[in-house]
């Protein structure tokens, strides 16, 4: 429902291709299943900065890529 009222009144969206939109995607657990990493958003303004050091500490571990944007 979130999704679907942020679609209608912030980018301004009909609401029935909202709807469909939203409904065509996979679901927040087929997303949550495939995620390396998950960003809590639910909170205050202070718990989003939480989790994104700890999103960001979490990257810092990774092994350096040699991929880029021009990779094809």
């Amino acid at each position: 429902d979130v999704a679907i009222e942020r679609l209608v009144e912030h980018r301004d969206f009909d609401r029935a291709d909202a709807e469909a939109r939203v409904m065509a995607q996979i679901t927040r657990s087929e997303r949550r299943t495939m995620a390396d990493f998950v960003v809590d958003n639910g909170g205050d303004l202070d718990q989003l900065e939480a989790e994104i050091e700890r999103c960001w500490t979490w990257i810092q571990t990774l092994p350096p890529s040699d991929w880029s944007p021009s990779t094809p």
